[in-house]
């Protein structure tokens, strides 16, 4: 846990990944039709590689699951190896994490190289025309 506002800390405090970083979202798929608060299921082999070798999330951590198709699921990791991990689905919220505005581009370049990288990032970002 952080300290107040008002305590000193020395630089080299450490605190736990849960109070610096915000809760990893996982975006997964292909996941069964129907879910429920209480399901434990297996994570797709490349989100388990992520959340247990790349952030180092272990037992009991929290993570966010969604499926692009609406939606979130927060769930958290019951097992976890070096090649799979288990998680417990704790609750299904119904939300809309897409920007509710349309954003248009308009992009001028004098060379493909720049058009090549605009248009995917800007795709990324949500542009929609």
């Amino acid at each position: 846990m952080r300290p107040a506002a008002d305590v000193r800390v020395p630089p080299n405090a450490i605190y736990p990944a849960s109070d610096l970083m915000a809760t990893p979202r996982f975006f997964v798929p292909d996941l069964p039709g129907i879910l429920a608060a209480g399901i434990e299921l297996a994570l797709p082999a490349a989100a388990a590689h992520h959340a247990v070798r790349v952030l180092r999330l272990g037992v009991g951590d929290t993570i966010i699951l969604f499926t692009g198709t609406g939606g979130e699921m927060t769930a958290t990791i019951r097992r976890a190896d070096k090649r799979a991990a288990v998680v417990r689905i704790d609750q299904v919220k119904t939300v809309e994490r897409e920007a509710p505005l349309a954003v248009t581009l308009v992009q001028a370049n004098d060379a493909n190289d720049a058009t090549d990288y605009g248009v995917p990032t800007a795709v990324e970002v949500g542009v929609v025309a």
